[in-house]
Formats: structure tokens, sequence, C-alpha cells
């Protein structure tokens, strides 16, 4: 299949992001590495063959990647906007991207290089990962706090949209939603949106032997629980074929822990292992929650979005918030729609 197959990616690591261009983002280094990627290579691979390629490993480190990503294909003209990639499931974002938009022959990122310095004793690799982005290229971030989100904005996006138009959506648009919505209330999520081994469903807890339809309904349904129950999780292991999340204070008061496999010959992921629930206390998380990202966002904002296409974004953040408790950014609910 031609999914399966290695693909060369142009890799810039100098220049800058150039924004309001007439394809929307576009990278300045005219000089970018050539690396070959296929769908298992993972982000600290592709980190490993960036740092190798350059030379720079023990000197530099990528604290993050920015993809050029097509949001809209015109008449053969291609879009593009900004994703930022900082882990494996960021990564998948451009494999499905390459499938849904086969005018893009040739992905492109640009990798934000960092000195490697060493860290104070007692400080752990974490510190450099807590750094947050106001040190991006200014053009780079969308305005939080209005609807104007700048000329990379797909045409239409506010509006109707045209039969001319390929959107980007989201993976998770893929998922059964009618699994994942409460009884009598359209365009809710349920409580995980998991069925166990009989196909319960509303389940206030995993179980060993719970099953979910694909690994997107499953990831969806761990980042669920864990944004309801107000907590954190890591994840510690994670392919196409199992997945291992824990929390972060695991070791350090709480023992939760769920490991999620692929039943191959079904086509189905299922909970091989859970403990829970949490015993720690995460009453510090009070504003946003790394969980809540766009593709959980994408699922709830779809039924208004399909109802009335031109819904601001304030609208789709505020009914966000309310729903579940925390306030994403404007910029990721802007991605969500």
């Amino acid at each position: 299949m031609a999914c399966e197959e290695s693909f060369v990616v142009l890799v810039h690591h100098k220049g800058s992001i150039k924004r309001k261009t007439r394809s929307g983002v576009k990278f300045t280094d005219k000089d970018p590495l050539c690396i070959i990627v296929r769908p298992t290579t993972s982000y600290d691979d592709l980190v490993s063959s960036v740092l190798l390629k350059l030379g720079l490993e023990g000197v530099k480190q990528v604290k993050k990647f920015f993809y050029r990503i097509p949001i809209t294909v015109l008449q053969e003209t291609v879009k593009y906007d900004c994703f930022t990639i900082e882990s494996d499931e960021d990564l998948q974002v451009k494999f499905y991207c390459r499938r849904q938009f086969p005018e893009v022959r040739t992905p492109e990122l640009l990798a934000k290089l960092v000195d490697v310095c060493a860290a104070p004793a007692g400080v752990g690799d974490g510190l450099l990962d807590d750094l947050e982005d106001d040190d991006v290229e200014p053009d780079m971030i969308a305005d939080d706090s209005g609807d104007d989100i700048g000329a990379s904005e797909p045409a239409g996006a506010g509006g109707g949209s045209s039969s001319a138009t390929q959107q980007y959506s989201p993976h998770f648009s893929s998922l059964d939603l009618d699994a994942m919505r409460q009884e009598g209330v359209p365009g809710q999520l349920a409580e995980f949106g998991a069925r166990d081994a009989e196909g319960s469903a509303g389940l206030t807890e995993f179980q060993v032997g719970q099953q979910f339809q694909d690994k997107d309904e499953a990831l969806l349904s761990v980042k669920t629980y864990s944004i309801h129950r107000r907590v954190q999780y890591k994840v510690v292991e994670y392919d196409y074929r199992r997945y291992l999340g824990k929390c972060s204070e695991f070791g350090n008061g709480c023992t939760w822990l769920i490991r999620l496999s692929l039943r191959q010959r079904k086509g189905i992921w299922e909970v091989k292992r859970y403990n829970g629930p949490h015993t720690c206390l995460a009453t510090s998380i009070s504003s946003d929650h790394m969980s809540l990202d766009y593709h959980v966002i994408s699922v709830f904002i779809m039924l208004m979005v399909r109802a009335d296409a031109s819904v601001s974004i304030k609208v789709l953040l505020n009914a966000t918030a309310a729903h579940f408790g925390f306030r994403p950014t404007y910029r990721r609910v802007w991605l969500a729609k």
C-alpha cells in the first residue's frame, strides 16, 4: 500500500517562518535536510535523524518541529498554516495529511534547535520542556483574544464550504460519535466513549477487557477521563499496537496506570491492564489542561459547526470551557474547527 511506503521530508533548520504569503505559511530556509521517514517513525527517531545529519548530537537538541500543514486545496492551489509537532501523536497528523492531500508530494518541517545545557543537580530533563511558546516567531501565533486569525485562514472557514475546497479535518472526525454521545444530548461526549466487553457504556472507571473500535477512540477516552478527573498523565509507551499511560504522580503517591493494546484479528483496541482510580490529589489544575487538545475539542464542537458553519470561535471556546471546566486557547479551538 502507498501509505506504508517510505517518503522524503524536507527539514529546515535555519531561517524563519513567513506567514502572510500567497500560500499562507512559508519557511525561508533555502537549504533544508532530506530525511527519509516511514509510518513507523517516532518523534524521537525523527529528532535523532536530524541531529545526526547535522552532526550536532550532544551539542543541540530539537525543542519542537513546525509543520507546514496543508489546510485547503482550491483549483490545485494549496494553502498552508503552521502546526507544532512535539510528540508521536502530533507526528501522526503529518501522516494523516499526506494521505488526505496527495497534491503535497514532499512535507516540510522546521526544526527549532536549542543548545544542550547541563541541568543543575536535582533538576530533571523536564526543565527544558516547560518553556512556553513566547519565544516563537510573533507571526506564528494566532491572536487569542479576537476572531481575526490572519491571512492564512482558509477561505470560507467562517461560512459555508465550497465543493471545490478540501478542508483539513482532524483525524478524530472518523470516530463513531453515536457511541460517544450521551443519549438524548446531541453533540455531548459521553463519560469516556468506551464500552466494556458486554457493550455497556457510561462507565465511571476503565475496566480490563474494555474495548474501543479504533486507536483514536481509545486515546480520546483516556484524554476525556483525565480532563473530567482534573488530573494529568504521561505517555510512557506508544506505537501502532500498544499504548501505556501513567499518572504524572506515579510513584509519588499514585498508582494510576492504563495499558491498551491492539487486537489485530478484530482490529479493535482493548484495555489489558488498569490500575485505578487515581489516588493523588490534583486540585492545582485550574486553568488549562494539556489533554484538552484540538482533537478532543473537534469531536465536541462537530455538531455545532455542522449545524452552523459560521459559528464564531469565541462561541465554541465558551461552550468548550463550560463543558470541560477548562478554558483552552483561541488558537486551539480554531485548529479544531
